[in-house]
């Protein structure tokens, strides 16, 4: 499904079976399931947004966007995710960078840095291995794929 699917429909999907969750806390970790979320608080559930990214900063870099929609857009938007998450019950952040964003309208935000150890990965032979690469993500100059080709 699309970009535009996902905003407008899955939404409206996510909170009609959240409501009928009987859960304690409802944490949600996209940025477009925000309404579902204030719509959730407003029929009494506990909703944790789990911010993974700046999404404002993010769409300062969107390449097909025109600048001067980039501006709008991100300042729209970071107005939108204030609001919106200043009248959740939490936030809990990927990084201190994005938490301390949040702290103004969520004293209580937490980050949890859930990056891997680099001392729980036992050295690698690779000395003689044709060369490898594996990528979790999306392959775009905004995700970096040109430096990632030029390292290997």
């Amino acid at each position: 499904r699309g970009r535009l699917d996902r905003m407008l429909h899955a939404t409206c999907r996510v909170y009609r079976r959240a409501l009928a969750l009987d859960a304690d806390i409802i944490q949600l970790h996209d940025p477009e399931l925000l309404p579902a979320g204030l719509l959730l608080r407003r029929r009494g559930r506990k909703v944790v947004f789990d911010a993974h990214e700046d999404v404002p900063l993010q769409l300062l870099g969107k390449p097909y966007l025109a600048p001067p929609l980039r501006r709008l857009l991100s300042a729209a938007y970071a107005r939108f995710e204030r609001r919106a998450c200043a009248r959740l019950d939490g936030v809990i952040a990927a990084t201190p960078a994005i938490r301390d964003k949040f702290l103004p309208i969520q004293p209580g935000a937490v980050a949890i840095r859930n990056y891997p150890r680099p001392e729980e990965f036992g050295a690698a032979a690779w000395d003689g291995q044709p060369l490898q690469v594996c990528y979790v993500g999306g392959l775009s100059a905004l995700r970096g794929i040109a430096e990632l080709v030029r390292a290997c």
